[in-house]
């Protein structure tokens, strides 16, 4: 085991390295994505504090950056037969709670309306780099990086985000998205909202 200290947009590792390592995040987040075949990159997950990601001996399909300065465990896979039982069995646990969310998620981008999506990411969001309070999400975000975890380009995002504004549900501003849970009738109200492809 050791710790890895990387700054914020450090790649840890990439998309079609082999990897026979999973880390713990001591310290920061970790932004785990993939690149969609017209290059844009497709945000799965964020990783925080005390929990794992990575990959065990085989080529990854996804890239793992610093959302921010990160300080990680890393156990090879070498090193497994040197951790206790309980330790081991946390790990696995961790791992594939990982891969469902990132199915999850893969699942959201490919089969819900961006509408749809939009509401979902920030509601999962929230609790990785936001907040719920008082009846609303509020996520710490550019619409850009918002975009990258919706699995669209910022323009379809910013086209639907300013149609929620138009109907009193979310507020934006550089770095911020509010979204207004107790007025979310009006988002499911598709004569106000229409889908942008």
């Amino acid at each position: 085991m050791k710790t890895i200290k990387i700054q914020k947009d450090q790649i840890l590792y990439s998309q079609g390295d082999e990897v026979s390592s999973v880390f713990v995040v001591k310290k920061g987040k970790i932004r785990l994505y993939i690149l969609a075949e017209d290059g844009r990159d497709v945000s799965l997950d964020i990783v925080g504090e005390n929990e794992v990601f990575g990959v065990l001996g085989k080529i990854s399909d996804e890239f793992a950056q610093a959302f921010e300065d990160s300080e990680l465990i890393g156990i090879q896979q070498s090193e497994f037969d040197t951790l206790s039982k309980k330790t081991l069995l946390w790990i696995l646990r961790e791992i594939s709670k990982r891969n469902e969310i990132c199915k999850m998620r893969m699942k959201q981008i490919l089969l819900m309306p961006l509408e749809q999506r939009l509401f979902h990411t920030a509601d999962y969001l929230a609790s990785k780099v936001g907040r719920r309070e008082n009846g609303r999400v509020t996520i710490d975000l550019s619409q850009e990086e918002f975009a990258s975890f919706c699995g669209a380009s910022r323009e379809c995002v910013s086209k639907v985000l300013s149609k929620m504004k138009d109907i009193g549900i979310v507020k934006t501003n550089r770095r911020k998205i509010v979204l207004y849970i107790t007025k979310m009738d009006r988002f499911y109200d598709y004569s106000n909202l229409k889908e942008v492809k």
